[in-house]
């Protein structure tokens, strides 16, 4: 299932390219560069899939893998998903 993640999103480097920070359940931040097809700049969101979800946490597949991190799956709270349209 699709979701999106909040997250601080800012101009990336490249044309059409996005930096995006975000904050794991436990409270770490990851960041990664994201392709603008990926990211509501507007509300700071990311596109995910969810591949896990329980009452406050949520395993979830990035779109690319963030820098601190050779996976692109996180758990995040599941209070920062925003159900897509």
């Amino acid at each position: 299932m699709t979701s999106w993640l909040k997250c601080r999103v800012t101009k990336g480097m490249l044309p059409g390219e996005f930096t995006v920070v975000a904050s794991t359940a436990e409270g770490k931040e990851i960041s990664l560069f994201a392709p603008a097809q990926f990211v509501q700049e507007g509300p700071g969101l990311i596109a995910v899939t969810i591949i896990d979800q329980q009452a406050d946490r949520s395993l979830v597949a990035l779109p690319v893998e963030p820098l601190e991190t050779p996976s692109k799956t996180v758990t995040v709270e599941t209070k920062e998903l925003v159900e897509a349209a």
